[in-house]
């Protein structure tokens, strides 16, 4: 009798944790949404060193696929490696820059780690997280980038999309 409703309470609470997970899952809150689109952004923006001889039209697709999660007018301001400031502004032009770009490289493996989302209003978002970025041009050695990066995002549709993306400054001696 008493290992019976043992039994039961074991698996009702399992049954319990298992709902709210699933739930979780399958509806998940602004702030994971936001973590998720932006997952999801670097999965697009990455590339393996086979998958890059696909040709000018599977690279205008991927450039096309990766300014969707952009605004029309969003910019973007990262410092590279050499501490110079790389400022795009828009959609095409973050296009044209991809396009340009990825015939130079052989691959490309971008990463975000530490998200921190704070949420302004019902339809505006902000995401601060540490961007890692490796890739290989031609035969060269593989070359490494992390800066911690603002995200600002606006909802749109039903959709998270990117309004501005800035480095934070690093400070220097």
């Amino acid at each position: 009798m008493v290992k019976n409703k043992i039994i039961s309470i074991s698996i009702i609470t399992v049954l319990v944790i298992g709902g709210f997970f699933l739930y979780r899952y399958f509806f998940p809150n602004t702030e994971r949404k936001i973590i998720r689109h932006l997952n999801s952004l670097v999965e697009t923006v990455s590339f393996a060193r086979s998958e890059n001889s696909s040709g000018q039209i599977a690279t205008a697709l991927w450039a096309e696929r990766l300014a969707e999660y952009f605004t029309e007018n969003a910019t973007i301001m990262l410092e590279d490696v050499t501490e110079q400031i790389w400022s795009l502004n828009g959609r095409e032009q973050l296009k044209q820059t991809m396009l340009a770009a990825r015939p130079r490289l052989e691959s490309l493996d971008v990463s975000i780690s530490d998200p921190v989302v704070f949420i302004k209003s019902s339809t505006t978002g902000q995401a601060t997280v540490t961007i890692k970025a490796r890739w290989q041009e031609g035969e060269l050695d593989s070359n490494f980038w992390a800066r911690e990066a603002v995200f600002e995002l606006e909802k749109r549709d039903q959709q998270w999309l990117i309004i501005k993306v800035e480095s934070v400054p690093v400070i220097r001696r």
